[in-house]
């Protein structure tokens, strides 16, 4: 298949997760900004506080058993699709199952769990997350498998309903004052609205439940061996992106969790055009090296890399610039405690959008069990420099140990990509020149104009000519080709 094919293709792709994404996002965005105005530093901090323990528990529940199905599904959906169902079936129960046990254990030992956190205030929280570990969990299942069969617009469907149903829900629990716990409550369910109608739309669509097939033998144990390498990389990268708010929790106070939320939170949001791009392109690279077209899987992931650059290290340099601006007409001045730690989270949205470029990619590829091992070193070590940092120099401890650890974790991915594509990263090397010139141009326009700024309004105006010196920027350095965004509209 030609380049300018698979381009047009994944385009269509791209534009469908991406919008999927854009609602969820600005779905989110609208609910931190709306939870930070009506919960204290304090109530904000002890929430998402909560929501980091349940993260890191949701990984038991779901064992890599999602991904795994989804790498098998991609693989046989063309040469064995009367496999499928077989698929779909044993990973959900295998996948019930352990959400079962894992959401029991958790119901008995969150008492415990809150005593150990010495904030008494997480347990009715804790309580309440007994859900919100079942149905997100069930969530991410529909998800994922639908991202196996290449379905990017059920999956982004999926997370959009999640995203807007939680702002719906958790905005009317609040006007009524049920305060933190309602907004765990209406968290709770958008999940419940996302999994049912997801699940219910995968089990009337690919599961036929036909009696005349025979299970493939070995099937079932290679969904299960493949989980395994899954289940540890996942569970390193929910280690390594919560459980530094955990122990902000432990060293520190709510209110310090809160600081630290806020900001990592605006890094996610603007990680996203990373996120759909690695989640809409990841299963054609397995695609493209099974018929034997590894040189066009590199020349994906090349021009993916630099565009990824090229939109992420401008991007840097605008969150550095209007962070102490932005937290505090957006968030308000109670919240400007978390401008250093936004500041310092800067160079973290670079390297979080390269690990979601990345991470789809060697999944499908089959590279997950180097990538968990590589996963488990990088959230050991960013445990233990939280440790030390944070009671050295507080919150922003926390802030530098993970940036720290994530380049070194970044820079070994693409060393396993490199190992199984035939990327020519020298080629790059030029491109970046123009990524340089782009991000101080902008930065410079920016920096000017930060004077003038006196509320909201300015504000915005601000970051809109940003955006805009961007583009044109782009364009005249050449980074950007007219004829390759045409190329990509026109993907349907």
């Amino acid at each position: 298949m030609p380049m300018d094919n698979l381009v047009e293709q994944l385009g269509a792709k791209f534009k469908i997760e991406f919008a999927g994404r854009v609602a969820g996002m600005v779905a989110n965005a609208l609910l931190v900004v709306f939870l930070a105005r009506e919960l204290n530093p304090n109530g904000y901090g002890l929430l998402f506080l909560a929501i980091s323990i349940f993260s890191v528990v949701q990984i038991f529940t779901r064992f890599g058993l999602a991904k795994s199905a989804g790498r098998f599904i991609s693989e046989y959906k063309i040469n064995k699709p009367d496999q499928i169902p077989f698929i779909i079936r044993r990973t959900f129960i295998y996948n019930i199952a352990t959400i079962m046990l894992v959401a029991t254990v958790f119901y008995f030992t969150h008492s415990q769990l809150s005593q150990i956190l010495k904030e008494p205030g997480l347990e009715p929280l804790l309580r309440i997350g007994v859900l919100y570990i079942i149905f997100g969990s069930l969530t991410k299942f529909a998800r994922i498998v639908y991202q196996g069969f290449d379905n990017i617009q059920i999956s982004a469907k999926i997370n959009a309903l999640s995203r807007i149903s939680q702002l719906a829900l958790i905005s009317i629990l609040l006007s009524v004052g049920m305060g933190v716990n309602g907004a765990l409550w209406g968290m709770v369910g958008g999940f419940i609205i996302s999994s049912g109608l997801g699940l219910t739309h995968l089990f009337k669509r690919h599961y036929s439940g036909r009696k005349d097939k025979q299970v493939e033998i070995g099937l079932y144990q290679k969904i299960r061996r493949y989980s395994v390498p899954l289940a540890f990389t996942d569970l390193a990268l929910k280690l390594d992106g919560q459980v530094d708010t955990i122990l902000v929790g432990i060293f520190l106070n709510p209110i310090a969790v809160g600081y630290y939320s806020l900001s990592k939170q605006i890094t996610e949001f603007v990680q996203m055009p990373a996120s759909a791009l690695g989640f809409s392109t990841a299963p054609s690279y397995s695609q493209q090296v099974n018929e034997n077209n590894p040189r066009l899987a590199a020349q994906l992931f090349e021009e993916s890399l630099f565009h990824t650059l090229l939109l992420y290290v401008p991007g840097a340099v605008g969150i550095v610039l209007t962070a102490s601006p932005g937290i505090r007409y957006v968030f308000g001045t109670g919240y400007l405690g978390a401008v250093p730690l936004l500041q310092i989270f800067s160079v973290y949205t670079i390297l979080l959008a390269l690990t979601k470029l990345t991470d789809y990619p060697l999944d499908y590829l089959g590279r997950a069990k180097q990538r968990a091992v590589a996963n488990g070193i990088a959230s050991t070590s960013n445990i233990a420099l939280n440790i030390v940092l944070i009671p050295m120099i507080g919150v922003t401890g926390a802030a530098i140990s993970t940036v720290i650890t994530h380049t070194f974790y970044v820079m070994f991915k693409l060393f396993l990509i490199k190992d199984e594509l035939p990327v020519q990263f020298h080629t790059l090397l030029h491109d970046l020149t123009k990524v340089g010139a782009v991000s101080v141009g902008m930065g410079a326009i920016v920096w000017l104009l930060l004077p003038y700024v006196s509320g909201l309004i300015t504000l915005s105006c601000i970051i809109v000519v940003g955006i805009l010196s961007w583009g044109f920027l782009s364009l005249t350095t050449g980074a950007i080709d007219i004829r390759s965004i045409s190329t990509v509209l026109r993907g349907s």
